[in-house]
C-alpha cells in the first residue's frame, strides 16, 4: 500500500469518526448536564427524553445518506421553538447536524473514493510489476 492510499484511508477513517461524534456528544453532553442540575423527579424525565434522543441519533445514523436530516432538525427547530429550556438543546444538535451534512460528510466522501481509487491504482502497479 503506497503513502497516498494509507493517508486517504486514514482521513475516511477519521472523517467517519468525526461525523458519528457530531452525532453523539450532543446528546452526551446535554443528558450529563441534566443529570447533574436535576433532582429526581427530573432524572426520570431525562431518562425518557435520553432514550427518546437515542433513537433520534439511531434514526440519523440511518438517514446519513440523504439530506433529509437536516430538514428534520428544521422542522424540530420549528416544532420546539415555544419550549426555551429546549431550544439550546435542539439548535446545538441541529447546528452539529449541519457541520456534518455540509463539513463532514462531503469530505468523508471524498476521502473513501480517494483510498478506492488509489487502492486500485497499487493493485495495478502490482501486476504490471
Amino acid at each position: 500500500m503506497t503513502e497516498a492510499t494509507k493517508k486517504a484511508r486514514k482521513r475516511a477513517i477519521i472523517t467517519a469518526i468525526t461525523s458519528f461524534l457530531l452525532m453523539a456528544i450532543p446528546l452526551c453532553i446535554f443528558v450529563g448536564i441534566g443529570f447533574k442540575r436535576a433532582n429526581i423527579n427530573g432524572k426520570v424525565c431525562i431518562s425518557f427524553i435520553g432514550i427518546m434522543a437515542i433513537v433520534l441519533t439511531i434514526l440519523m445514523v440511518l438517514m446519513k445518506v440523504r439530506l433529509r436530516r437536516t430538514l428534520f432538525w428544521l422542522v424540530m427547530i420549528a416544532v420546539y421553538i415555544g419550549f426555551s429550556k429546549m431550544q439550546s438543546v435542539i439548535f446545538t444538535m441541529a447546528a452539529c447536524n449541519v457541520i456534518d451534512e455540509v463539513v463532514v460528510a462531503p469530505l468523508h466522501r471524498y476521502y473513501v473514493a480517494k483510498y478506492i481509487r488509489n487502492k486500485d491504482l497499487d493493485e495495478r502497479e502490482k501486476l504490471n510489476g
